[in-house]
Parts: C-alpha cells; structure tokens; sequence
C-alpha cells in the first residue's frame, strides 16, 4: 500500500507539472489528443489485458499463447505506424507524436496489465521509478522550454519505453514461437470481444466527456479547466484504484468477496471525508497546484466528486466479476450508463458548458455503480448494509491483513 501511495503521489506531481506547463488552453488540446489515443489503444488491444487474469485464473494452459499472440499483434500495430510516419516524413504535428507514441503505450499498457498479476511487486516498484523519470524529464521543460504539447507527449514515451525494458524480461519467458497456436489465439481473440467491448465502454464513459466538449465547440481553455477537474476528482478515486488492483491479483489466486465488501467500505469513507475537505479548501488547492487560472475548476470537481462515490462500487465490484469471468454483466451494465452519458451530454452541454459535462458524468456513474452493489447483493448474497456500516469484524479482519503485510517484510 505504501507503494501505491508513492505511485500516486508522484503521478499528482506529473499530472501538476504537465498542467502548469500547459496552461488551459494548450491542456485542453492535450487531454483531447490523449483521450482519442487512449480510446484507439483499448480497441487495438482487442480486450488481451482485460482477460488475462482470468486466463491464469481458468485457462492457464493459454497463457503462453495469448503472450506470444499480443506480443506480435503490437510488433503488427507498431509496423503499420511507423510506416505511416515514414510516408509522412516528419514528426512535428501532435497527430503524428500521438502515432508515434501509440505502439509503445500499447506495449507498455499490455506489460503492466501481466506484471500487476504476476510480479505486483516490481510492478509497483516500476511505476514509481517511470514516475519519477517523467518529473525529471517535466521538471526540465517547465524550468527550461515554453508550452509544448509535443514535448509533453514526449516524456510519455520516454516513460513508457522504461517500463518496456525493465519488464520485458519478465515477459519474454513466456514467448514462445514454437508452441504457438493460431488456432489458440484466435480462441483468446474470440475471449476477448466482449471484454474489449466492456474497456471501450469503461473509456467512453470516462473519456467521452472530454471528446464530446470539443464536438460540441466548448474553446479549449474551457475543456482545460474540465480536464484538470477530472484529473482532481480522479485522485480521489486512486485509492479504490489501488484496491481494484489488490483485488485483481488476489482473485486470480483465491476467492475475495469478503475484501471487496471491506476495500469498498474504507474507500466509500476516506471518499467523504476527501469531499468535505475539498469543499472547504479546494479553492485554496487549485491555486496553489495548479495557479489562479484553475479556480474556475472547483465548481466542476465538486460535481465530479460526488460522482466518485458510486464509482467506488463499479471499480472495485466490477474488477471482482471481471477476475470472475462475468464479461458479460459489465458489458450490460458500462453499455447503458455509457450511452446515458452520451444522450446528457448532449442535453447538458449546450446549455451548461463544463457543468454540464460533470453532471452528465455523473448521472452515468450512479447507474454503473448502483447497478452492480445490487447484483453484488442479489447474487452474493451481501447485505446492503455490508457495504456503508463498519462492524468489529471489519476491524479484526483489517488487523489480520496488517499482521499478514508484517510477516511478509
């Protein structure tokens, strides 16, 4: 946990630098440019992340395959980019950077996807060293060049290209050309539509705000100051991200309901205790972080904020079905709230600019969330109550998992 928490300290710290750098304008450039790259991403990875702890899970006999399978689909995607940048003959417009950078954020999204199940800890050893590279690399520009989108998609991947080296060798060991079956990896490919589906919905309804305020003509300064309100908000939910990933690599190995009852119970209250803190100096923070030419974020965060909540429950809940193999539920469910989001967007957004956007995002949030703590309940057999009212067993069960943390150092 303590390296999870240095993970998203120095990620605040990237997300701060790239943001004062920026500016509001040039951020909202950047936030549009980076959430149609990480809507692309999810569909070429054709939903291989997203399964792969169900695989060592329940297929682990396909673990080889589908490694060896992805490794050469990317080195396929990579190709195909390259030689589109080759043909163009330079690399200077923030469509060709993005390009660029492609191959290796697939690449490095599909590494730590297999890493967080089979080596956590280097995992997270990693990630905060490629953090910390990237605020060097941030830092430099802040101090030494003006506002540049491009050199900013630069440092990313500088970043990513470190994970890559670091990890392959844990990743190698499972290529294997000899024993690879076409016929096993399109048995994968076949696994992974409804997953890939599943992500690409969980990335609309995430990122499709953003995308949709550039649709709408919202002036980038404006889409900026939105993008750094769900950047804000989105550091609350950091710490049910966390839990999602403990979740993610214990359920491969032993069932944990009784841990997403509790994890989503701790986050459901440092969740409100975060809200009512920023309610009261997130003003204050803005500035600070960010400078004065934020501020107009705060009103936007709060909404989003409150969003989070039921956010919580569709993290942690929903990486428990994912383990779990129950693709199909999260399809359902991220499949009405996306296109919810999308008909308030719609509504809201001509008439409430960036309010508009936070409301709309967290109409859909509720559903998704609400949603699964049900069927939690319903096919589980979980009391409602479970998930809000903290219980002595709750805390016998928490001082377990500390001595068990102990024992291991």
């Amino acid at each position: 946990m303590i390296k999870k928490i240095a993970t998203i300290i120095l990620g605040l710290l990237v997300t701060i630098l790239i943001t004062r750098y920026l500016g509001p304008t040039k951020k909202g450039i950047y936030a549009v440019v980076t959430n149609y790259v990480r809507i692309v991403v999810t569909v070429a990875m054709l939903g291989q992340t997203v399964i792969y702890p169900y695989i060592l899970k329940s297929k682990s006999e396909l673990r080889n395959v589908q490694i060896t399978g992805v490794i050469i689909m990317i080195i396929v995607e990579a190709i195909v980019c390259f030689s589109f940048l080759v043909l163009k003959r330079k690399l200077v417009s923030v469509v060709e950077l993005s390009v660029f950078l492609f191959p290796f954020q697939i690449l490095q999204e599909y590494i730590s996807g297999v890493m967080l199940v089979e080596n956590y800890q280097k995992y997270s050893i990693t990630s905060i060293i490629s953090n910390i590279i990237q605020i060097v690399f941030c830092s430099f520009l802040f101090l030494f060049t003006k506002s540049n989108v491009l050199l900013i998609l630069f440092t990313f991947i500088v970043r990513y290209i470190y994970i890559i080296i670091v990890c392959w060798k844990d990743i190698a060991c499972y290529i294997n050309l000899k024993k690879f079956s076409i016929k096993k990896y399109i048995n994968c490919l076949n696994m992974g539509i409804i997953p890939m589906f599943t992500a690409l919905l969980g990335v609309i309804n995430y990122q499709i705000d953003v995308i949709m305020l550039q649709w709408l003509h919202i002036p980038y300064n404006e889409i900026g100051l939105y993008s750094t309100a769900v950047m804000v908000s989105e550091t609350v939910c950091m710490l049910p991200d966390a839990f999602k990933e403990a979740i993610a690599s214990k359920n491969t190995k032993e069932d944990c309901k009784n841990d997403v009852v509790l994890l989503s119970k701790i986050s459901l209250f440092i969740a409100i205790l975060l809200i009512v803190a920023f309610g009261i100096v997130g003003k204050i923070v803005l500035n600070i972080a960010f400078g004065m030419e934020y501020v107009g974020a705060y009103q936007v965060v709060i909404i989003l904020l409150f969003g989070n909540i039921p956010m919580i429950y569709f993290k942690i809940i929903g990486i428990y079905y994912q383990t779990n193999g129950r693709f199909i539920s999260q399809f359902i469910i991220l499949s009405v709230s996306a296109i919810l989001n999308i008909v308030l967007n719609i509504i809201l957004i001509p008439k409430l600019s960036i309010i508009g956007a936070g409301i709309a995002s967290v109409g859909s949030y509720m559903i998704a969330g609400g949603i699964y703590m049900m069927l939690m309940c319903v096919e589980y057999h979980v009391n409602f109550k479970e998930f809000i009212l903290v219980k002595k067993r709750d805390l016998t069960y928490l001082k377990s998992i500390k001595n068990k943390l102990l024992k291991r150092k």
